[in-house]
């Protein structure tokens, strides 16, 4: 185990040093992702479709929980109505989640339902003996979650291109976090994750939207665009495209070929591909830790077709 400061420390130094950081990603962009930096900012940006969201900060909680709570929640009723046009809902009937960043396959993520339990949550958050976070993401909690949609992105830094894995992921009770937290059970009981098994292209309409083909499509569409979107935003921290990116859709079927597509995770290079070989992903890195090649060789174009497996090697 590595802590955040340490780690980012290092990686700091070496690039004033002008040793560039290959793997997964410049260090200040790496920060971004695995801390969830940019999840609450980009809440007030519609185009992206990521649930309001907000922050607690420890010193706050530790002086006066219950306000520090109260007043999270205020400030997603009033971004439900600033940015969505949302009405407020009473406090207790509110559903949300709590998570924290620098936290790997939602081992820090728990949902809570009213004041009460999110004062609960965070604690349980903020007191756990291996978190050095001194703030935790508050979001309105999607409803209505039926499956994820991930678009695995690939720089080809050869043609110039991205090239686009899309998938679609079975839903699962949580367990990385019950386990870590030792709970019996969560405060909203149908609160679902991803699982680890792919659903194969062919079953996605009948085991996700009940035969409803033109939900799937619909919703296929909203990802293609809501991904082409990241890409735009990946600009504004580095000129070069990522490497790589897992980029997580939640996805709700609102009715007859229609859905709702919110953004979930915007990962980093090296998060599980699900069920994607790695050979389109290792040449994209290789390419982009081989900034100049004078024989030629790098950059070299991705393979045309990625080959998939059964999920078992994610």
């Amino acid at each position: 185990y590595v802590s955040e400061q340490d780690f980012f420390s290092v990686c700091r130094s070496m690039e004033a040093a002008s040793i560039r950081t290959g793997w997964p990603h410049e260090s200040s962009l790496y920060r971004q992702l695995c801390g969830k930096l940019w999840v609450a900012e980009m809440s007030l940006n519609k185009d992206y479709w990521v649930p309001p969201t907000t922050r607690v900060q420890l010193s706050e909680f530790k002086a006066d929980g219950r306000q520090a709570a109260t007043r999270a929640l205020e400030t997603l009723m009033q971004l439900r109505s600033s940015v969505w046009g949302k009405e407020p809902v009473p406090f207790e009937d509110f559903k949300g989640v709590a998570k924290l960043g620098f936290s790997w396959c939602g081992s820090d993520v728990l949902p809570f339902r009213g004041l009460n339990s999110l004062v609960s949550n965070l604690g349980k958050l903020f007191g756990s003996s291996d978190v050095e976070s001194t703030v935790c993401l508050v979001q309105e909690m999607v409803p209505g979650v039926i499956g994820e949609h991930r678009i695995i992105c690939m720089y080809d830094k050869a043609a110039g291109t991205v090239r686009r894995e899309a998938l679609w992921m079975e839903n699962m009770s949580p367990g990385t976090a019950p386990h870590k937290y030792k709970l019996q059970s969560l405060d909203v009981a149908e609160f679902k994750v991803a699982g680890s098994r792919c659903v194969p292209d062919g079953s996605v309409a009948s085991l996700i939207f009940r035969g409803d083909v033109a939900a799937q499509r619909d919703a296929e569409a909203k990802g293609a665009v809501l991904a082409e979107r990241w890409m735009q935003w990946f600009k504004t921290q580095t000129p070069e495209p990522p490497q790589c990116t897992r980029l997580d859709f939640l996805v709700g079927h609102r009715g007859a070929g229609e859905t709702d597509v919110w953004t979930c995770e915007v990962g980093e290079c090296g998060a599980s591909l699900c069920s994607v070989e790695v050979h389109g992903r290792n040449l994209a890195a290789l390419n982009h830790a081989i900034s100049h090649d004078p024989s030629g060789r790098f950059p070299m174009l991705l393979p045309k077709t990625i080959p998939r497996n059964n999920g078992s090697k994610s």
